[in-house]
């Protein structure tokens, strides 16, 4: 589990996503599993989702440009993603919790009650993930 805050020069751009090994690596499906738990908690906390569910796959070009494919998308791409859920050989999401250039994210994010509230949020996800709730 890797937490972030997003970043856009557009001010107005916001919301909750994360994003799960790619399709082509092993670790796909449990990614996606745990990526799906913690989207769907998010957005019962009242973030935003972005995308179809809040779950999207980064890929990023020869150039290094980024491109997304929703998490309905199960097309095999040899593009690569984050290196932090590509390369740790076990199942991993990245989340960007909103956007430190949104006004609105930034509210909903970062106070103590807020971080407190993400932390029982991923905790609670974690123990689901593993059944041990």
């Amino acid at each position: 589990l890797s937490i972030h805050l997003n970043y856009d020069a557009d001010s107005r751009v916001s919301g909750f996503e994360c994003c799960p090994a790619t399709p082509q690596l092993s670790t796909n499906a449990d990614s996606l599993r745990f990526a799906r738990l913690v989207a769907e908690k998010f957005g019962a906390m009242g973030m935003e989702l972005r995308g179809i569910d809040g779950v999207r796959y980064i890929y990023f070009d020869d150039n290094d440009n980024r491109y997304i494919r929703e998490s309905n998308d199960t097309t095999v791409l040899s593009d690569p993603t984050f290196t932090v859920v590509q390369k740790c050989g076990c199942p991993a999401v990245l989340v960007e919790e909103g956007f430190i250039t949104n006004a609105g994210d930034v509210a909903l994010v970062a106070t103590d009650a807020a971080c407190e509230a993400a932390a029982q949020a991923y905790y609670e996800c974690i123990l689901t993930y593993f059944d041990l709730t």
